[in-house]
């Protein structure tokens, strides 16, 4: 996962085999709305790259993906256009894209003033009717997913900070995890519609990982089994169009 602003240690996830996977559940999840081949596209939070080269291969011929993040820790470099950033502000002008990528990026931006921002910077930059791709984790997990440490996101911002000293992983909680409402309103306020693909992106994850046991048993239940569980699944996931109706 890529991140807006600088922390103190490097939440990117750079696992090659690990982002391929995710690339190709991104791939599949975004085609049901809108077409890869030919369009252009931006991935904000490069981190290692795979995913951005991986995605890159599906536009083509025709079309170009760019990426930005505000550090270079790339592994993978070929096929895509990078470009280093300062903050949520986004160096392309408006209607520049058909589809943008926010995987796991919400939470690294800053508090909800930088979060509404980053949300509003992908809208100007969207074309009409284009596609966002958003996926962040949920705040009420009880193992928080960056420090691996019980109820981090659920304390007050002191309180996490004193938490990471305490257990020598940090010095200040740098995560901020929206709650599910605050995503919707920050969608919505930015003009968007959206559709919450949570048993698609379950059912792609049992097809793209073939897992055993029972992560298969919950990643291929029903979809009235995963919609109940949603409250539980530690991430959330959005389609969102710019203008007209919810993907």
């Amino acid at each position: 996962m890529g991140h807006e602003t600088q922390s103190e240690v490097s939440h990117a996830g750079l696992d090659p085999s690990q982002r391929l996977l995710k690339a190709e559940k991104i791939r599949r999840l975004v085609e049901t709305v809108k077409p890869w081949e030919g369009a252009q596209v931006l991935d904000i939070g490069t981190g290692a790259g795979v995913i951005a080269g991986s995605l890159a291969q599906a536009v083509r011929p025709n079309g170009e993906l760019h990426s930005v993040d505000v550090v270079d820790e790339r592994v993978e470099k070929s096929g895509f256009q990078f470009t280093l950033i300062e903050d949520a502000t986004l160096p392309f002008p408006d209607g520049s894209f058909d589809i943008v990528l926010s995987n796991h990026v919400i939470e690294h931006v800053g508090l909800e003033p930088e979060q509404r921002r980053h949300v509003n910077e992908v809208h100007r930059v969207l074309r009409p009717h284009g596609v966002l791709y958003m996926a962040t984790a949920t705040r009420w997990l009880l193992m928080e997913p960056h420090y691996h440490l019980p109820f981090l996101s659920w304390l007050p911002r002191p309180a996490a900070s004193l938490y990471l000293r305490a257990t020598k992983r940090g010095t200040d909680y740098d995560c901020f995890l929206a709650s599910h409402r605050q995503l919707r309103y920050f969608l919505a306020d930015a003009g968007f519609a959206w559709k919450e693909p949570i048993v698609e992106a379950m059912h792609q994850m049992a097809d793209i990982e073939e897992p055993a046991g029972l992560k298969r048993a919950l990643l291929t239940a029903p979809a009235p089994v995963l919609k109940a569980l949603r409250p539980v699944i530690p991430t959330i996931i959005f389609l969102a169009r710019k203008n007209g109706r919810a993907p």
